[in-house]
């Protein structure tokens, strides 16, 4: 049943879309929430997946903390505790 959670959590906040985005070997259909490596489901966590679609969206492209925190956390940098950044 967590896991049900979990991905009900994960499609509400992922937009409504039905691509699947292609990194890699990676394979992340949105809608499903869920990530396939070479055929096999990832287990992921909510947090984990909502960094990884961001980071595909954005594949070859340079993306800077404060777009992560913003995209994945929906808050700005300079609001996010030290707790959430490593040094």
């Amino acid at each position: 049943m967590r896991t049900a959670t979990a991905t009900l959590r994960v499609v509400a906040a992922i937009p409504e879309s039905n691509d699947v985005l292609f990194v890699g070997e990676l394979e992340i259909p949105l809608e499903e929430g869920l990530v396939l490596a070479t055929g096999q489901a990832l287990t992921l966590s909510v947090r984990e997946l909502e960094l990884l679609v961001a980071m595909a969206r954005r594949s070859g492209a340079i993306i800077t903390r404060e777009e992560l925190y913003s995209t994945v956390w929906g808050v700005p940098c300079a609001q996010a505790t030290a707790r959430w950044t490593s040094t």
